[in-house]
C-alpha cells in the first residue's frame, strides 16, 4: 500500500509531517518542525528508520505475539520488545 507525508502549517508557524496510509488514513503525526527544511529532512530520516525499526511494545499485554496482515514480515518477541525480522 502506497502513502504519502504530507506537510502542515501549525497555529505558530512551525510545520509538522502527517503519514497518510493509501486509504486517507492518518497514521502518524510528528513533532514541530521550526523550519519546512527541517521538516523534509524528517520525512528523509523517518524513511531510513522506519524499513529497520524495531517495534517496542509497552502495552498491558506485551510479549505476546503481534498478529500482522498477510504478507507483513515476521514478528517476533525479542527481550521484551516485537521485532521485525
Amino acid at each position: 500500500m502506497s502513502g504519502t507525508f504530507e506537510l502542515v502549517d501549525t497555529s505558530d508557524g512551525a510545520y509538522r509531517v502527517h503519514l497518510v496510509d493509501g486509504d486517507g488514513q492518518l497514521m502518524a503525526v510528528s513533532v514541530a518542525f521550526e523550519t519546512k527544511e527541517a521538516a523534509v529532512q524528517g520525512i528523509a530520516r523517518a524513511r531510513e528508520i522506519a524499513g529497520t525499526a524495531f517495534i517496542k511494545d509497552w502495552t498491558h499485554s506485551a510479549g505476546i505475539d503481534a498478529h500482522l496482515p498477510h504478507g507483513s514480515p515476521g514478528c517476533a518477541v525479542e527481550a521484551g520488545a516485537l521485532a521485525l525480522r
